[in-house]
């Protein structure tokens, strides 16, 4: 369309990242005053996400191309594996996260999940996808990861597990599944951004996620109560960090290759960090901000402009 502007790829999927990083935010105020558990919050996200995403096809008069994407997708397979496969990835990366956490603490889930995340993807992408990781990204990536470590695990080993007295089995492998999660969701949205809307894959995914969730939510007890801060912040949970991006992290895939796009959602940990020293009046100390720094110039670095053209899936 004459005069329509098509934002790069990497720039929406670091917005995506931004939003993401609100979440961290959003979820900190929320825990510190509701009586719901991490998984009961996890599944309202899920379940508000898929709604909001059907009304904006709805109200965008976009449900028969929505349903016309479902049909394509009984004809073709192999992309409704996939499709169930993003959603299954999302329901797994967003409950797994939530029990690392619960079982380690936030710094070593965030630094195992989104640390871990990066290598299976780029690992993955070069066998199934064939993009291989040019030099940029291959001096970014460790960057990235030393900066995360900085900027996240100062301080923190494994072991150092508020109330554990140890390092748990059971949070290192729900830290390593949500990675996997989150790989499988990065790797499918990417393989299929070739032939579906970024919008169809986003809400298709999140209809199985949601669905996929709620049997874990109900039972772990996801009772709730009429708090207005509450279904503030889990609203806004479900609209920014969740469905507005994803919908950008998709459509940044079309532009963006698979492992660029892992390192550059490093800068949701940066945005909660960041976020957390400007509105919650944490301090962050020297070697914290240096991380911030070499993570903040890894993904500015995968930003700029490729001289070798990065070729459009689907476009």
């Amino acid at each position: 369309m004459p005069g329509r502007v098509r934002l790069p790829g990497a720039v929406l999927v670091v917005a995506a990242a931004v939003c993401w990083g609100t979440g961290g935010l959003a979820g900190s105020v929320l825990g510190s005053g509701s009586v719901l558990s991490p998984v009961a919050v996890g599944c309202y996200r899920l379940a508000v996400a898929a709604v909001v995403l059907l009304a904006v096809q709805a109200v965008s008069r976009q449900i028969h191309g929505l349903l016309g994407a479902v049909a394509g997708l009984v004809a073709r397979r192999g992309d409704a594996v996939r499709v169930l496969g993003v959603g299954l990835g999302l329901a797994v990366f967003q409950l797994c996260y939530f029990v690392a956490v619960r079982e380690l603490g936030v710094s070593v889930a965030t630094l195992l999940t989104l640390g871990l995340a990066p290598v299976l993807v780029t690992a993955v992408a070069g066998v199934l996808l064939g993009e291989r990781a040019g030099p940029r990204l291959r001096v970014a990536m460790p960057a990235a990861l030393v900066g995360l470590v900085l900027l996240v695990g100062v301080g923190v080993g494994v072991g150092a597990v508020p109330g554990s007295g140890g390092s748990s089995p059971v949070g290192v492998l729900a830290a390593c599944t949500s990675a996997a999660g989150y790989a499988a969701v990065t790797l499918l949205g990417r393989s299929l951004s070739a032939r579906v809307q970024p919008a169809h894959v986003t809400t298709l995914g999140f209809v199985v996620a949601a669905s996929a969730s709620l049997p874990v939510g109900l039972a772990a007890g996801m009772g709730f109560v009429p708090d207005l801060r509450a279904v503030v912040l889990v609203a806004y949970l479900g609209v920014v960090p969740t469905a507005l991006a994803y919908t950008l992290f998709f459509a940044g895939l079309r532009r963006t290759a698979s492992g660029t796009a892992s390192v550059l959602t490093l800068v949701e940990p940066l945005t909660a960090t960041l976020l957390a020293v400007l509105l919650l009046g944490e301090r962050l100390g020297p070697v914290q901000w240096c991380g911030a720094a070499l993570l903040l110039g890894a993904v500015l670095a995968l930003s700029l402009p490729d001289r070798r053209r990065m070729p459009t899936l689907g476009g």
